[in-house]
């Protein structure tokens, strides 16, 4: 199958956004699970990692709510839980897109 083109972002033939996007974020995958083995399941211990390999998948599969989630984070970033809504959205996006 050839490769195609979908938002900008280059899938390989066959495979699905979601499966594109996990080869391009493989270099966060693994930090987070590195850290995840590092730290057991602290919750917080992890969350850069997180937030990374979430921002990295987003950017490949929604662009434009993950671009509006990085900056309500950085302006937010003494408010916990500031960008819950914004987090929410991009997550279901990328839930629906992941399958295409």
């Amino acid at each position: 199958m050839k490769d195609i083109t979908l938002f900008g972002r280059r899938v390989s033939g066959g495979r699905t956004m979601g499966e594109g996007a996990e080869v391009a974020c493989k270099a966060h995958n693994a930090d987070l699970v590195a850290c995840k083995q590092k730290h057991g399941e602290k919750a917080s211990a992890c969350e850069e990692f997180e937030n990374a390999l979430l921002e990295c998948k987003g950017s490949f599969l929604c662009p434009a709510l993950s671009v509006q989630w990085v900056r309500c984070r950085h302006l937010s970033k003494e408010k916990p839980g500031a960008c819950d809504s914004e987090k929410a959205a991009l997550e279901a996006c990328m839930n629906c897109n992941s399958t295409e």
